[in-house]
């Protein structure tokens, strides 16, 4: 796991612990995604028609790799695949210091979290810290916790900080949300389907690094796509409408320079 050094910090809502995030740095490992750690508690790569939203998101089972230790002034909460190794009393806050790190980025929080694909360690070192992680150790025994990548914050420059977040805290108005925005993307991914443009395109020959289908607006009635062409010598990145596509499989249109 990779220490994170950005926008790690306890998640209050009106007064209330609610969770934390874990933060991200400029690191692959805070970029591959996290389906091995959600395999780890049970939860699907990828929400489902009848499973979506926060739902879809949270732990269904327990993880053999979770570790809870208390240290002196220190507590640490860790998952890491690591664990079995360290299983028994070799297995000590040296080796969570070790994983985590042992510098604090802001003081008044007392808080250090790292993270990557299929691990995570958080690290605090005041007794309200301590609390706020006893809280999350508790819901992750009651499979109440949502894992999640988090929003960019509007910064097309950042990483997804990792969320873990106790569920039933979640305000209906954020699961509502959440839930919407599963389905909508359900809709796209079929409605990009029914067009036919991906087979059309590979028939012709074209080849991508990105196809990335959006809605025109809040209607859901039209699409654009996002088109990341190989031989960017000849071919233009650009969003670009159903019909463009169909010209760029004739080498034609707005896509050919």
């Amino acid at each position: 796991m990779r220490r994170a050094t950005h926008d790690t910090q306890f998640v209050i809502e009106d007064d209330k612990f609610v969770g934390i995030n874990l933060g991200w740095d400029f690191v692959s490992e805070h970029e591959w995604g996290i389906s091995r750690l959600l395999s780890d508690f049970g939860i699907p790569k990828e929400p489902t028609t009848s499973c979506f939203g926060f739902d879809a998101r949270t732990t269904q089972c327990q993880s053999d790799n979770l570790c809870y230790l208390e240290n002196g002034d220190d507590t640490f909460l860790v998952n890491t695949f690591n664990y079995n190794a360290y299983k028994g009393e070799s297995f000590t806050a040296d080796d969570l210091e070790r994983m985590i790190g042992r510098s604090y980025g802001k003081p008044e929080h007392g808080l250090c979290c790292a993270w990557d694909g299929q691990s995570f360690g958080i690290r605090t070192n005041n007794d309200e810290g301590r609390d706020m992680l006893k809280l999350l150790h508790m819901a992750f025994k009651n499979n109440n916790i949502a894992i999640f990548l988090g929003g960019r914050g509007g910064n097309p420059f950042s990483n997804s900080g990792l969320m873990l977040i106790i569920a039933n805290e979640i305000p209906q108005d954020a699961r509502d949300s959440a839930a919407n925005s599963d389905l909508s993307h359900f809709r796209l991914t079929k409605a990009a389907e029914a067009t036919g443009i991906e087979a059309k395109l590979k028939k012709a020959g074209k080849s991508w690094y990105a196809l990335s289908p959006r809605w025109t607006d809040e209607t859901e009635q039209e699409l654009k796509f996002w088109l990341n062409p190989e031989q960017q010598h000849k071919y233009n990145s650009r969003w670009c409408t159903v019909e463009e596509l169909e010209q760029w499989a004739e080498d034609k249109g707005p896509i050919v320079k």
